[in-house]
């Protein structure tokens, strides 16, 4: 499940987009829909990883949510910019990735660098990855996806 609020979450549609070719039920839940509200209901803590996405200017609603799910036992991982950052207080795992400035538009251009290299970075390590890609490309190429 992907986790953010705010500015932060405009990340999220493109690392859901890659993660949606290497993995089935990629989630992308923000505070506007319903499953934010009834996470606990909708996902079993044993067999859901959150990932949240939080940089500077961190959403209040972000960290409450952390919280609340950190005491439900749900395993998160965040990525956000600093150590410093509150976020981390309710991560298992924590990835920083610093922003080039922090203000009301901030600049997401290194976060998204990230996204990218650690999605192909993941992709080369999960079991039977290539023939996954390959059978997304063959769709792609018989519906002609892409404009030639």
């Amino acid at each position: 499940v992907l986790l953010s609020a705010r500015m932060s979450a405009t990340l999220l549609p493109y690392m859901r987009y890659m993660l949606d070719k290497l993995r089935d039920n990629v989630r992308l839940i923000t505070p506007d829909k319903n499953d934010w509200d009834y996470f606990h209901v909708k996902f079993k803590k044993e067999r859901t990883m959150v990932i949240a996405l939080g940089l500077p200017r961190y959403p209040r609603v972000l960290v409450e949510k952390l919280r609340e799910l950190k005491e439900e036992g749900y395993t998160i991982g965040v990525i956000t910019d600093s150590r410093f950052s509150p976020l981390c207080e309710y991560a298992d795992i924590c990835i920083f990735i610093p922003t080039t400035v922090a203000s009301v538009f901030d600049i997401y251009s290194t976060p998204m660098a990230f996204i990218n290299l650690l999605i192909t970075d993941v992709a080369k390590k999960l079991p039977d990855m290539e023939e996954r890609l390959a059978k997304i490309e063959q769709y792609d190429n018989k519906k002609k996806t892409y404009y030639s």
